[in-house]
């Protein structure tokens, strides 16, 4: 395993002194200049010159409508609050949200907002505030928090420090696709001119009981990956940098992560850590080769993660969601559909359960998948309803309570235009019908069973 990578995190802010507890805000009009002591987090506005001040309202005319509180539009995280620039950017978690914002407004390429450049006087809002030291003013007190609502009651916590607290990762580790079969080894693995599941086996490279926080893709050779997904291996565990090909199965193993084309798996928002496999156990990057280039390829794919050993308030994993009784008749459009009728652990824990993100995945005749929450009492709710694109395949943040007695039932569409029948399977030529969302408590929302992929966390027909 490689060694633990120290990430810094960009120039310090005033208020960045240790573990920074903070109180997540809307914005609003409050005014600046006042005697704010502070204590919320943050350079307090009465330390700072009215003219850093505007920097909540500039967000709020020229980036909200995408970057809410709830995103929209692909938008990958809120521009709503102060806690919501102090967080760690999803493309470089190295820096914090605002120093990406000042960097995407100054780019000639691909800039934001994507309607048009900032003035020379907005982007010098953006400028002062910095300047300033990124002060909490302008940013009123709330209850929202990035990736989704994180309020909760009492009976939903795991016990950990204040679901408020924005804890910062003790260590980053990396593991990479490699060609020896010897921990460590750092040499690119050889990718055949074809099809086929990859596993590369690695010991967990911390000795303690850790939360995720931080989650990326590592894509070297975008020419020959197709997707991956990083699982806890329950069984027998193969040697530590060992590799082999697979089937795509993973019989009572735990789906941690995944990447595919357009997505990237989703950082924890404030209070909420995922759930890590224990020290001594056996993590697993599978990843799903597909090589149309007619030549051997090399690669170094990977991901990294990011932890903690402090206790959080909350504790999420990803479950399954979805059916794998797919039949699709040649040149025709079909559906599959499967509900999940959460197991709350076996009936035995009847806490609400929050869903903050949804992550569909299908295959190449994959259009649209829609789930669909049913309450106890009879009304239905939207959890996602989205167009799916192969090469596309985003991450949503999708907040939402799940109540004992409901149920969510997912409907994928595929549109089959070939001469043959399409059913389950992992190949492209195969179809999925998964969607991969993350909540906590952890554990609460899947209900296994019968599942032809073999994972313990599903909930699946």
């Amino acid at each position: 395993m490689e060694n633990p990578i120290v990430r810094p995190r960009g120039r310090a802010p005033r208020w960045a002194a240790g573990i920074v507890i903070l109180v997540t805000c809307l914005a609003s009009s409050q005014g600046c200049g006042s005697s704010d002591s502070g204590a919320d987090g943050g350079v307090a506005s009465g330390d700072v010159d009215a003219a850093a001040c505007p920097m909540a309202a500039l967000l709020e005319q020229n980036c909200q409508s995408c970057h809410a509180a709830k995103p929209v539009a692909g938008a990958p995280m809120p521009l709503v609050t102060w806690n919501d620039l102090m967080a760690p950017s999803h493309s470089d978690p190295a820096r914090h949200v605002y120093e990406m914002v000042k960097v995407r407004t100054n780019a000639t390429d691909k800039f934001m907002p994507p309607t048009g450049h900032l003035t020379e006087q907005q982007l010098g809002v953006i400028d002062a505030w910095m300047n300033a030291g990124e002060p909490n003013c302008g940013f009123a007190s709330g209850a929202k928090k990035p990736g989704g609502t994180v309020t909760g009651t009492a009976d939903d916590s795991d016990g950990g420090v204040s679901e408020n607290e924005v804890i910062k990762p003790e260590a980053c580790y990396e593991i990479h696709a490699h060609g020896e079969q010897t921990p460590g080894d750092s040499t690119p693995f050889t990718v055949a001119p074809s099809q086929f599941y990859h596993a590369f086996n690695f010991k967990v490279p911390y000795d303690k009981d850790v939360k995720g926080l931080i989650f990326k893709s590592l894509i070297d050779n975008s020419a020959v990956v197709h997707h991956w997904l990083l699982y806890q291996v329950n069984g027998t565990p193969d040697a530590d940098g060992t590799h082999k090909n697979t089937g795509g199965m993973h019989t009572n193993d735990t789906l941690l992560f995944g990447w595919a084309p357009g997505g990237a798996p989703p950082s924890m928002p404030p209070g909420v850590g995922f759930q890590m496999p224990k020290p001594g156990s056996t993590l697993q990057l599978e990843i799903h080769y597909y090589n149309t280039t007619g030549m051997a390829q090399p690669d170094r794919t990977g991901m990294s993660f990011c932890v903690t050993s402090k206790p959080t308030k909350y504790t999420a994993a990803t479950t399954t969601l979805g059916s794998e009784l797919i039949l699709l008749l040649p040149a025709k459009t079909g559906t599959a559909t499967g509900t999940c009728n959460p197991g709350f652990k076996n009936g035995k824990d009847k806490r609400d359960i929050h869903i903050l993100y949804s992550s569909p995945h299908m295959h190449k005749t994959g259009v649209r998948m829609t789930t669909i929450i049913n309450r106890v009492g009879g009304e239905k709710e939207t959890l996602i309803d989205k167009p799916f694109a192969f090469l596309e395949q985003h991450d949503y943040p999708t907040p939402v309570i799940i109540h004992p007695g409901d149920t969510l039932t997912t409907t994928c569409t595929f549109d089959n235009m070939s001469s043959g029948i399409v059913t389950y399977g992992p190949s492209t030529t195969q179809e999925m019908c998964y969607n991969f969302v993350v909540a906590y408590p952890a554990d609460l929302l899947a209900n296994p069973g019968g599942s032809l992929q073999g994972a313990d966390n599903t909930c699946l027909q």
